[in-house]
């Protein structure tokens, strides 16, 4: 693939990489940076990519891989959304703050066993390690994060 190809393919998927982008920092200029760090090494590697195969999928799965070396990798775990501290924080982002208010609004109506372990999966801990925290079942875990998802997107969509 030539450079002036590698250049088109890439400018025509500079939208879905943004938005791929946020949704894995949920930070503008953080997303931004993982966006100009997958263009440059797509464009170091791009002897590598195989004519025939996705070029939409090579890039998504670099950008992936860039952002769990950068953060999995250096922090020891996933980046963890703290709700509470979104909430505190007053951010700009007018959508996602709406969201995350109304989210935390109608999180307030699972029950308590519910509310606790549902905080906990946001805060990026594992089934296994709420299940021993808390001394029950990862199955249960499982479930209750699961009918919890359910009642706050019945109740999201009211």
């Amino acid at each position: 693939m030539t450079l002036i190809e590698f250049n088109h393919k890439f400018l025509s998927l500079t939208n879905g990489l943004e938005s791929f982008a946020f949704s894995l920092t949920f930070d503008k200029k953080k997303a931004q940076t993982l966006l100009h760090a997958t263009f440059l090494k797509a464009l170091k590697y791009r002897s590598r990519f195989v004519q025939g195969h996705n070029f939409k999928v090579w890039m998504f799965t670099t950008m992936q891989q860039i952002y769990i070396s950068n953060n999995y990798l250096t922090t020891g775990h996933p980046q963890a959304w703290d709700l509470d501290n979104f909430l505190a924080s007053g951010s700009d982002d007018y959508d996602l703050g709406y969201a995350a208010k109304a989210l935390g609004q109608h999180m307030e109506h699972l029950k308590e066993d519910f509310l606790i372990i549902f905080k906990m999966h946001l805060q990026g801990l594992k089934y296994n390690e709420i299940a021993d925290e808390l001394n029950i079942n990862p199955e249960t875990v499982k479930s209750r994060i699961f009918f919890s998802r359910k009642a706050l997107m019945d109740r999201l969509k009211e």
